[in-house]
């Protein structure tokens, strides 16, 4: 089906969607007889020699190799199809949108004509504007340039159309009959279709389909396809796969949220029930016997991990989340590991927050005991609409015994990466303030896993650091020197103790090129008083007193912090690196 030059927005793409999807699946069946064909050679090695089997092994390689080459055109003529869907999408948007813009210009100037008329004055005008010297009168050049642009979005899309024909026609190669097999899938012309038709024949197929198709994208790409998919369709992969859709990156984290509350409601039934078999089972059980202690056992287990999500429950468990103030949400949710859950809680709106800090906490922090931190953070961001903090608790922290060593830091570092990324996808249309503020090991972390983190951060913030790897430079956290930020109060001497057993380097050594910032108290020139942070704790205390944690509302280092994640660094209270020499010269006397 042609379209009209005058309107280069006119068409759909449910056939283009149907033939990139059928062409991807062909790709991924004709996998299993390349394996079968391959073991097939492999096995009659064992059992065949000669000549003859040598010919017969290299007829199967050859046929191997054909049908490979068939997969590789397969994909190639998919990608290509679905790369020029979403080219003809941005086209019609912007058409849209342009003819919007035209419509109205067009109002204003015939308002402008009958105003002249009303009061008597005759204007020789056309209904409607046309190419040409620009008359004085509202609504002309308005509309002419909306045509203009029209016109430039119709000459993009013929470009687009003999692009994706010259792709294809160069993929297919000539011996292969795939053309006409591409027109038969499709049954339309593939120039008068958009991707909305994808997301509609997404309905008719399955979760895994769907979830298959999903990860088929980059995360930017997912976030742009996502607000295609219709409601019904959202709905029926949060109750399918609530797991997966609560920590796919791309998409909206309210969407998140919700399959991760429905997976965790699951997951706590689930266990709730398991527990009262097991428990009437023990009460039928001979005391004392094998089976009574097996049962005792269960129980004991089934407790204990009811136990480490009891925290996640009490805030998610009958989603009353949104009637905290700011709003919770949990934005990643993984209970397949032992212990507590592993998870992020976002406070506030992450869909439309403009400042976005993340808080890693250090030693022994779990999603057994997040309120002291999320109490931190929402006195970090203050309730403000435009701020959302969240809270990463996604890696099991050390303890004491093993605080020293890198392992946790390093197993934790893929998904504090994820995460950000995770965010960074899913407000990849907006301008956002992204920061990342540590804590304890916290630090270590983040060590192991920016180097390797490919989004964008306006700032990382270092607070009471348990030590970064020897070696490891400002330069490794992949922001501006002069972004990286670090202090340290005096008296925290479990930070001391924790760079000591580990013997990883002090960030807050001058040398280490931080910008270091007050956190011992001060007071403003304004005459305000800041509090000092006393202690080597970040979290705040259950009521909500004063402590002398590093995240205590009024401290110094909680006004610092406000300011580095607003983007204000010129405003932050001098640092103090005098312990960070001191105990540097010492461990060097020692």
């Amino acid at each position: 089906m042609m379209w009209p030059e005058d309107d280069p927005g006119v068409g759909e793409l449910e056939g283009l969607q149907r033939t990139a999807l059928a062409l991807k699946n062909e790709a991924e069946e004709l996998a299993y007889p390349i394996e079968s064909l391959h073991a097939a050679i492999a096995f009659s090695e064992t059992v065949w020699t000669g000549p003859g089997a040598e010919n017969w092994r290299v007829l199967i390689a050859e046929q191997a190799a054909e049908i490979a080459r068939r997969v590789e055109v397969s994909e190639n003529l998919a990608r290509i199809l679905r790369e020029f869907g979403y080219d003809l999408d941005d086209i019609f948007y912007r058409v849209h949108r342009q003819q919007h813009l035209r419509e109205g210009a067009l109002d204003e100037y015939r308002a402008a004509l009958r105003a002249a008329q009303a009061f008597g004055e005759h204007l020789d005008l056309p209904p409607t504007p046309t190419p040409g010297p620009a008359p004085a009168i509202n609504g002309w050049e308005e509309y002419c340039a909306a045509d203009r642009e029209i016109a430039r979005l119709a000459t993009r899309r013929h470009e687009s159309e003999d692009t994706c024909a010259a792709r294809l026609r160069a993929a297919l190669p000539a011996d292969w009959a795939a053309v006409s097999r591409v027109g038969s899938i499709a049954r339309v012309d593939p120039a008068s279709l958009t991707p909305v038709a994808l997301a509609s024949a997404l309905e008719r197929c399955t979760p895994d389909q769907v979830r298959e198709y999903l990860d088929s994208l980059g995360e930017e790409e997912r976030a742009r396809f996502w607000p295609l998919l219709s409601g019904r369709l959202v709905e029926r992969l949060i109750d399918k796969v609530p797991l997966y859709i609560g920590n796919l990156n791309g998409i909206p984290f309210a969407v998140r949220h919700r399959g991760n509350v429905l997976a965790l409601e699951r997951e706590h039934e689930r266990l709730t029930e398991q527990l009262a078999t097991v428990e009437a089972l023990r009460e039928n059980a001979v005391t004392g016997s094998e089976e009574y202690q097996k049962l005792g056992r269960q129980r004991n287990e089934l407790r204990a991990s009811l136990s480490d999500m009891n925290a996640l429950w009490e805030i998610f468990g009958t989603d009353l989340a949104h009637n905290y103030d700011p709003p919770r949400t949990l934005i990643a949710y993984d209970p397949s590991e032992a212990g507590p859950p592993l998870a992020s809680i976002a406070l506030g709106d992450l869909d439309a927050a403009r400042e976005i800090p993340v808080f890693v906490p250090g030693m022994s922090s779990s999603t057994a005991e997040p309120e002291g931190y999320l109490e931190g953070i929402k006195n970090l961001i203050k309730g403000k609409p435009h701020q959302a903090g969240v809270l990463f608790l996604g890696y099991n922290a050390p303890n004491l015994a093993t605080v020293f060593l890198p392992h946790s830091a390093r197993a934790g570092a893929p998904r504090l990466n994820s995460l950000l990324s995770g965010i960074a996808a899913a407000r990849s249309s907006d301008r956002i303030r992204l920061s990342v503020i540590a804590h304890s090991y916290g630090t270590t972390l983040l060590a192991y896993a920016l180097p390797d983190n490919r989004v964008g951060l306006d700032s990382v913030t270092l607070l009471g650091s348990a030590g970064v790897p020897q070696g490891f430079s400002v330069q490794d956290f992949g922001v501006p020197d002069e972004r990286v930020f670090v202090t340290e109060p005096w008296g925290d001497f479990t930070a001391d103790l924790g760079r000591l057993g580990s013997l990883r380097e002090n960030p807050e050594d001058p040398q280490f090129g931080a910008v270091a910032f007050g956190s011992d108290g001060t007071t403003l020139p304004t005459g305000e008083v800041l509090l000092p942070t006393t202690d080597h704790g970040a979290a705040v205390a259950g009521d909500g007193h004063y402590t002398g944690a590093y995240l205590d509302a009024d401290t110094e280092a909680l006004w610092n912090l406000r300011l580095i994640t607003t983007g204000h660094f010129d405003r932050l209270t001098a640092g103090d690196t005098e312990d960070a020499l001191d105990s540097m010269e010492e461990s060097e006397y020692d």
